[in-house]
């Protein structure tokens, strides 16, 4: 593929055999115009897009009704010779989907634990029975495991992911099935696959144990997916940290759900405006970034030394000589990059030795200039791509690289103060 970015660094079209898309943006990066091939799924959203303020009205030929609160309640699809597809959502006080109403009339219910996070959806019948059932399991923001079971078969079938180090990037995908008939319960016919993404993290194929591509997908640049017919096995999961609803196209993204026909969120920002204007859109170039929590538009790079990276995140020669001899000293550290907008800090230092009492130490690194201190106002935003949400663990500081080397120096109690 080939693509076109706008002066923005905003995905204007991209090109393939047989494969052509191309997008439009206003200024505060609503996509006005969208067009991708008519034999890929979602092409009724195809079109000019229409807003009252940032919420989203219609969609090429789909259309939104929304609360006072600007979340969605009806969407409807247009089909050739019959009534259009009709879906109906509810919402509770926490701005999240409890519900969805689907076009055959039967109904998906969302439950979700203290912390925010989807552990169950159920999809039931016009009567309210339940037809099947997805639980799912976490660690802490990461969904790592769902089982599935249906009223019409007594098997589960459970699914689980491994993650690389930073739990954003998944590298495996075990299959199993349960009798639920059986006691004790014995897994059998277990498969795994070996997954294969892309620069972000999101999936691209499943590789069986034989080494024969057991699934592929094909996707436009703001995540609608499809994938090969003669397929052997599926992955729901999409963007990092979302995980694709069949009942509605849907990708669940912890704090927020997106639609990848729109590239934007259902609802807004749980933050505000704190981590960018628009409180629905997605990142502004998805095949760069992403918002693995649903929250902000931020992608820390993990780097070792000597790394170099592309783009906003090269870095100088003095800030590779900080990684250098950082890790040099203290090699146990985990160095990220930040520097994507000049208000997230030039790089984001993580202690893992402790992992139930993180510390980060965002650093902004100067080269005897001025301004010390100004690329820390966004620290927290940061800070939260590894799970910390406590401010009382993000520790700042800005300095030249010896000012840093000693800041650092002084060892985890000391950060931690």
């Amino acid at each position: 593929m080939r693509y076109t970015v706008d002066r923005a660094g905003r995905v204007t079209e991209a090109q393939g055999p047989g494969w052509t898309e191309s997008y439009a943006y206003d200024a505060l990066g609503n996509q006005t115009d969208a067009a991708w091939s008519a034999a890929h799924p979602g092409a009724e959203a195809t079109g000019p897009r229409v807003y009252s303020s940032t919420d989203l009205v219609a969609a090429g030929h789909v259309r939104f009704e929304r609360d006072a609160a600007g979340r969605p309640t009806v969407r409807r699809r247009p089909r050739i010779s019959r009534k259009p597809d009709v879906w109906r959502y509810a919402w509770n006080a926490q701005d999240q989907l409890t519900g969805v109403t689907v076009p055959d009339g039967t109904h998906w219910h969302y439950r979700y634990d203290p912390l925010g996070r989807r552990i169950a959806k159920q999809h039931l019948d016009t009567d309210g029975a339940v037809l099947e059932e997805t639980r799912f399991t976490w660690h802490e923001g990461t969904l790592v495991e769902q089982t599935a079971t249906s009223h019409q078969w007594p098997v589960a079938q459970i699914q689980t992911w491994e993650f690389d180090e930073d739990g954003l990037v998944p590298v495996a995908q075990t299959e199993r099935f349960t009798d639920l008939s059986e006691v004790p319960q014995q897994h059998y016919d277990s498969r795994f696959y070996a997954i294969v993404t892309d620069l972000i993290g999101t999936p691209t194929e499943l590789v069986d144990e034989h080494g024969a591509v057991a699934w592929r997908r094909t996707a436009t640049v703001w995540g609608g997916t499809t994938w090969n017919q003669d397929a052997t096995a599926y992955i729901p999961l999409r963007f990092p940290g979302q995980y694709h609803d069949l009942e509605t196209g849907h990708h669940y993204n912890l704090h927020r759900h997106y639609d990848p026909e729109t590239g934007r969120y259902l609802s807004g920002d749980p933050l505000g405006l704190f981590p960018a204007p628009n409180p629905a859109t997605y990142v502004h170039n998805p095949l760069t970034r992403a918002d693995p929590f649903g929250l902000s538009p931020y992608d820390p790079i993990r780097i070792k030394a000597g790394q170099q990276l592309p783009g906003a995140y090269h870095l100088s020669p003095a800030e590779m000589d900080f990684v250098k001899q950082l890790t040099a000293k203290r090699p146990n550290l985990q160095v990220y990059r930040t520097h994507g907008e000049k208000f997230q800090g030039d790089f984001m230092v993580v202690d893992p030795s402790d992992p139930k009492n993180l510390v980060a130490f965002v650093v902004d690194h100067k080269m005897g200039g001025g301004n010390a201190g100004q690329q820390l106002k966004n620290a927290m935003t940061a800070a939260r791509h590894v799970n910390i949400t406590d401010p009382k663990r993000v520790i700042t500081g800005a300095g030249d690289t010896p000012k840093l080397l000693e800041l650092m120096s002084r060892g985890r109690g000391e950060w931690n103060r």
